[in-house]
């Protein structure tokens, strides 16, 4: 794992891009919290398999259920629960 970590406007996503253009480089799949805040503000969700992530629903759900992010472990609504009545 490559993790390219600053603040805002440090230059993050300028020296990404200047690998991604070297030859035989391969940094795997790249994250950028920017372009996901985005998809999410445009489209109201997040499809991640634009980001190169293969992952299905139910395995998102599972996660969330069985982590301490679930909203029931946190004394807030079960949006699981609610979607489906």
């Amino acid at each position: 794992m490559r993790v390219f970590a600053g603040p805002n406007g440090s230059g993050k996503t300028t020296i990404f891009k200047g690998i991604l253009q070297e030859k035989n480089v391969n940094v795997g799949f790249f994250v950028n919290a920017d372009e996901i805040e985005s998809q999410l503000q445009t489209h109201h969700h997040l499809n991640l398999n634009n980001f190169g992530l293969k992952i299905e629903t139910t395995q998102i759900q599972s996660f969330f259920k069985e982590s301490k992010f679930a909203p029931i472990k946190r004394n807030e609504i079960d949006l699981y629960s609610a979607n489906k009545n």
